[in-house]
């Protein structure tokens, strides 16, 4: 498509998705794991809300569902996961703006505990980061939208532990470190931001 801006792999290997910006759609793939041949599904996309620019996904570790960040309509969309077939099937979009806010903001980066219970989102110029308990069936309930501490959270990580989150603030320039209370989500500032030049991804190697 016009705007394919990420693209990841099912938790069993056998398809892949790329999120297109500029379609509203995210694109779906057989994959031969052997050879990383790609092959168009039936259907071949999951549709995204009209406008909305998903923009980077998240399988859950239940291996259920994935989840999709819009950039250009600030929310999150959940999608049910066939793993035999591959197939998406479109479910409920959540905003990651608190309400009464009338500013330009634009959704990044979106990660999930390894544990499965809490996914975060960041938005760029609110310049925050929205937190959610998921449920049972894969809901999101929004449980509060946090100062990022730097403006334009680009990029987000979470420790294998499920212990900390760290969020890129690219023009802000700076890492900021947060708790991830393991009972309730929240999330609890550590300490001062890092100065880093203009960072946009965050990788943990272990």
């Amino acid at each position: 498509g016009p705007y394919a801006h990420s693209f990841v792999v099912s938790p069993n290997n056998r398809f892949a998705y790329a999120a297109d910006l500029g379609l509203d759609q995210i694109r779906c793939y057989g994959l031969d794991a052997e050879t990383a041949k790609l092959t168009v599904l039936d259907p071949p996309f999951a549709d995204a809300p009209a406008g909305a620019g998903p923009r980077h996904q998240a399988f859950h570790p239940n291996g259920k569902w994935l989840y999709a960040i819009n950039e250009l309509a600030n929310s999150v969309t959940r999608y049910g996961y066939d793993a035999a077939a591959g197939r998406l099937t479109h479910g409920a979009t959540v905003s990651t703006l608190p309400e009464g806010f009338d500013g330009k903001s634009y959704c990044a980066d979106l990660k999930i505990t390894p544990d499965g219970k809490f996914l975060y989102g960041t938005n760029r110029g609110h310049d925050s980061i929205a937190c959610y308990r998921i449920g049972e069936d894969g809901g999101l309930t929004r449980l509060a939208v946090v100062p990022s501490l730097g403006k334009g959270p680009q990029n987000l990580a979470i420790t294998a532990d499920g212990r900390w989150l760290l969020c890129a603030n690219m023009p802000g320039n700076n890492l900021a470190v947060f708790r991830i209370d393991a009972g309730s989500g929240a999330l609890e500032a550590v300490g001062e931001p890092i100065d880093i030049v203009s960072p946009s991804c965050i990788r943990i190697l272990e």
